[in-house]
């Protein structure tokens, strides 16, 4: 799951380098970065975006971000059995199943091979409710987040209660907060597990220290327009954009591929 709402974390990436770039540029903090300073909520999409986890050849077939088109931004076909399958569009990104008992299942997922976080799966007894509770292994002290999701539609299997369409309940949900605060000349930034990163940006690429192996660069195109790109391998993967509104308060970003296809829009409200 972290790997669907790992985009979430990465609005600190954008944000936090695109601070740095303005201020670096002038030599004098921009009185536009204090319009970030705060925590920031997540809110839900406009359209439904939808989980889906069907039957496929004696396993299952997961897929994130499904909008009402029938697209979805990843997917992965694995096998209860503990094995690793890899994503349908990053490589570097792997995963493995396990049912842990009636209505019980584990899901562990890796980067470049290395376990980055455990997903917990529960089907309430009526099947029509799907807790996923998420913990980031990678780094020590993270805290669990708990996601609910409601039934939608799709196929029913009397083998596999996962077996459906779910939206998330965003009421039941835990809160997804992002918290920027400035330390000297370094924007600090928590995450919604609780991970605390700072970051610099000089328009070179710099290592990533949420994910082994990505480098990040970042510009400023407008007063209220952050970018950065992201590569892996040297290999361009993803582009965040992300736009502050006039009054400060609202915030919308967008999530594009190496091939500039959109894989995420997400929209942000400050809440302090």
């Amino acid at each position: 799951m972290r790997r669907t709402l790992f985009w979430s974390g990465l609005l600190c990436l954008s944000l936090s380098a695109a601070l740095a770039a303005g201020q670096s540029a002038t030599g004098d903090k921009p009185s536009r970065s204090e319009k970030l300073f705060g925590i920031w909520k997540q809110l839900p999409p406009d359209q439904p975006v939808t989980l889906k986890i069907e039957a496929e050849g004696g396993g299952i077939k997961v897929s994130y971000g499904c909008k009402e088109d029938g697209s979805c931004s990843s997917s992965i076909v694995s096998n209860y059995d503990g094995k690793i399958s890899k994503y349908s569009d990053n490589a570097s990104w792997e995963a493995s199943f396990r049912k842990m008992g009636d209505g019980t299942a584990q899901n562990d997922t890796y980067f470049h091979g290395k376990l980055d976080n455990t997903d917990k799966w529960q089907v309430s007894p009526d099947r029509d409710t799907l807790t996923v509770t998420n913990q980031t292994v990678s780094h020590p002290g993270s805290k669990t987040m708990r996601y609910l999701y409601d039934r939608s539609g799709g196929p029913v299997s009397k083998d596999d209660p996962f077996v459906g369409f779910w939206e998330r309940n965003w009421d039941k949900s835990d809160a997804s907060l992002i918290k920027f605060t400035a330390k000297g000349d370094v924007f600090t930034i928590t995450d919604p597990s609780g991970i605390t990163d700072e970051r610099h940006c000089d328009g070179k690429d710099h290592p990533s220290k949420f994910l082994e192996g990505i480098l990040y660069s970042c510009g400023l195109p407008d007063e209220r327009t952050y970018e950065v790109v992201l590569k892996d391998q040297g290999k361009v993967t993803t582009t965040i954009t992300s736009k502050i509104s006039e009054d400060g308060k609202k915030m919308a970003r967008t999530v594009k591929n190496g091939e500039g296809k959109t894989i995420s829009e997400l929209k942000f409200e400050k809440v302090d």
